[in-house]
């Protein structure tokens, strides 16, 4: 994910570490950036959903999907193809901390990136770097 996002992400925690694809479920990994001449220090959190066979159908996955990204029903503007759900929402706490999280749905699972970024003007890079890693981790799903 760092060369796709443009940030330097260290991953702190959860499989996505090894690179390896992880067992059929729900995972965790996060990361954090130090600021570079070109991007602020942020944090980020990648959840995601490998489906399970016998347990997730379609319409549980987009209860999931639903109930994690609430009231963000902002629809992402070219989602990558076979999409079946795909959101990403900006949080601007104040002018100096924003987050961004996106969330894509597809057959084999889902996942949902949330990008916090510290400095001036950061709601759209918060936004762009959500967006790419979301994209970029597919192929964790």
């Amino acid at each position: 994910m760092a060369t796709a996002t443009g940030a330097p992400w260290t991953l702190t925690e959860g499989p996505a570490e090894t690179g390896d694809k992880a067992e059929p479920g729900g995972h965790k990994c996060s990361g954090k950036a130090s600021a570079t001449s070109s991007t602020p220090p942020a944090l980020i959190m990648v959840t995601y959903l490998l489906r399970r066979s016998d347990r997730d159908t379609p319409a549980s996955m987009l209860d999931q999907v639903k109930r994690r990204t609430g009231d963000c029903t902002t629809e992402l503007p070219s989602p990558p193809d076979g999409a079946g759900y795909a959101t990403s929402c900006v949080d601007q706490q104040d002018p100096a901390l924003a987050s961004s999280t996106t969330t894509l749905l597809f057959e084999a699972g889902w996942i949902s990136v949330q990008v916090s970024a510290q400095g001036s003007s950061v709601a759209a890079f918060a936004s762009k770097t959500s967006q790419k890693a979301a994209i970029s981790g597919l192929s964790l799903i």
